[in-house]
């Protein structure tokens, strides 16, 4: 049978936007041709770049009209804000991705915090400043570590051991013109994600991972938005899995009943306490860089008609869970310290076990660092021992001057 011909409009242009558009690029029905909003190169074998930016709504929209677009997907967090979803809904164009008004309050920090205490969702204590000095004042008083953020959702993020240093960071934080500084406790504790997808009116869990955040091995060096990840995470019971799925749908109920209905996926960033209690962290508007492929390599359904679905109405209709295989996946961020390295061996991983951001294409087609890029190794076996042994056996074989990695991820101890 000849398939029918797709075409999906992705906004965004970092790993998890590679990993994504590979995966969509063998849909099983369809013969899909990709579109992303990205100037890099490594995007060509599979997808045609579009120089435009990922803010600027209109200027898409009458990109996906000309090019008469089938599904745009959004995955970037700045486009998400300028408020695409609702640009293209209006004019009736398929979009995956929630209104600004329906995640405003899940990606600013300080309304997030105040939003999961309104909900009665267990969270670190944390406190909300936007004058300099009580920030200061408080840090004298409080116990050490903890971690200080700013109000945007973005990696400004840092684990502070010390009174002093701590200082330091809100100093440059209020001088940088910062409006809301966030100081909160450090959980000691196991660092996971849950991942659902959802119409608005229904939830559906579609993986969880165990993160690891720190840069260097046994949690030190710089806090991360994450630089590996194990799925599924086997530290997860079904039981803790159940109170985070009921508190996610406790929140998309919210959001509907206040006539803003999150239609997308939702990650639920969260730490499992030594007690062995579940503290929600935050949330993210879509997959993570670091998580993607390890969970769609995971998930069995045609990603496709899932998100069509969740567009057109019918996802309640037509999934009663989404199904998944019984593999298990690892993944790991190489990090490049020097910029203009050629980089060798990524020619030999498959279509799902790559994903790449920042990365630099030649003339002749070599592959170059560019400084603080992201590389992300996932491996898919059937036993995370077996994921972990392939994984480090490829980056072994994946070699530039200044790599760095973490080689603690997933080790047995």
């Amino acid at each position: 049978m000849e398939k029918i011909a797709k075409k999906i409009l992705i906004v965004g242009d970092t790993a998890k936007d590679y990993a994504l558009a590979q995966r969509l690029m063998h849909t099983p029905d369809y013969e899909v041709k990709i579109f992303i909003t990205s100037a890099n190169k490594y995007f060509l074998p599979f997808a045609t770049c579009i120089d435009i930016r990922k803010n600027k709504p209109n200027e898409l929209l009458k990109f996906a009209i000309e090019n008469k677009i089938d599904m745009t997907i959004v995955t970037d967090e700045l486009a998400i804000k300028s408020d695409i979803t609702s640009v293209f809904s209006a004019n009736n164009q398929h979009i995956f991705a929630p209104t600004i008004s329906a995640c405003e309050t899940l990606i600013n920090k300080a309304d997030c915090k105040k939003f999961l205490y309104k909900m009665h969702i267990k969270t670190p204590k944390f406190a909300i400043f936007e004058k300099e000095s009580l920030a200061i004042d408080y840090l004298n008083k409080t116990q050490y570590p903890i971690i200080i953020s700013c109000e945007g959702n973005n990696d400004n993020r840092y684990a502070v051991p010390t009174v002093s240093i701590a200082k330091t960071y809100i100093e440059d934080l209020f001088f940088r013109g910062e409006q809301k500084v966030i100081i909160e406790d450090f959980i000691y504790g196991h660092e996971c994600s849950f991942y659902y997808v959802t119409d608005g009116y229904k939830v559906l869990p579609i993986g969880t991972c165990g993160n690891y955040k720190f840069m260097s091995d046994n949690d030190g060096g710089t806090l991360t938005e994450g630089i590996g990840c194990y799925a599924p995470d086997f530290k997860i019971t079904k039981d803790i899995e159940s109170i985070v799925t009921e508190q996610t749908s406790r929140i998309l109920m919210n959001l509907e009943a206040e006539g803003t209905p999150y239609c997308g996926i939702i990650g639920v960033d969260c730490v499992l306490t030594r007690t062995n209690e579940i503290m929600t962290l935050g949330f993210s508007t879509f997959l993570k860089d670091h998580n993607t492929n390890a969970i769609i390599n995971l998930i069995d359904e045609d990603l496709f008609k899932l998100f069509e679905a969740c567009i057109n109405g019918y996802f309640a209709d037509d999934y009663e869970t989404i199904a998944t295989n019984d593999m298990s996946s690892v993944s790991c961020i190489l990090e490049a310290k020097l910029d203009n390295k050629e980089i060798s061996g990524l020619d030999t991983l498959e279509n799902n076990e790559l994903a790449i951001s920042g990365v630099k294409l030649s003339e002749d087609t070599k592959y170059l660092t560019t400084k603080n890029q992201k590389i992300v190794i996932t491996k898919t076996a059937k036993t995370l021992a077996q994921a972990r042994k392939s994984l480090n056996e490829d980056i072994d074989f994946i070699k530039f001057d200044g790599k760095n990695y973490r080689k603690d991820i997933c080790k047995i101890n």
